[in-house]
């Protein structure tokens, strides 16, 4: 994989075994490299499509990066869940499964709700079905649809015939 500084755009970008990092402040920030690491896997090798797909994708790859950050340092989690409620708590209840840009407000509130949200039902399914079951959960999913585009639904059902 090979990551790129970019001198200027909106945002990080992930594409297959290419990162694209936006300098910030004149250096190379190191921030989202996790999370962008995860759409090798989440986006990049498993693309799922239909109703929700958005959740899906930017939920597993903030569930991942959450779950590299915490392994050092417990405060990640709750600087996370801080992030989260402090950017919902002024915006609509919109279901996970609906967030698109259409229908939310700007990035802002479709950020809180596919990335932070998202990731927080994903922290919700491990804590459920425990560490290692839903470690699995994922592997077999992401094997299983490797290269494939899913629907929603089919996490569910990996999930449920655990």
């Amino acid at each position: 994989m090979n990551v790129v500084e970019v001198k200027s755009g909106e945002g990080d970008w992930s594409f297959p075994t290419l990162v694209l990092l936006r300098a910030r402040g004149g250096a190379l920030s190191s921030e989202s490299l996790p999370h962008e690491i995860a759409y090798q896997w989440w986006g990049s090798q498993v693309m799922p499509y239909g109703l929700g797909y958005l959740w899906l994708t930017e939920g597993l790859a903030t569930y991942s990066d959450l779950v590299y950050r915490s392994a050092s340092n417990q405060e990640a989690l709750k600087h996370y869940e801080y992030r989260y409620l402090s950017q919902v708590k002024e915006s609509e209840e919109i279901s996970i499964v609906h967030a698109s840009d259409e229908r939310t407000s700007g990035y802002d509130e479709l950020q809180g709700i596919v990335y932070f949200k998202g990731g927080l039902v994903f922290r919700m399914l491990e804590y459920l079905l425990g560490r290692e079951t839903f470690a699995r959960c994922l592997c077999t999913y992401a094997e299983r649809y490797r290269f494939q585009n899913p629907t929603t639904a089919r996490i569910s059902l990996v999930a449920l015939n655990r």
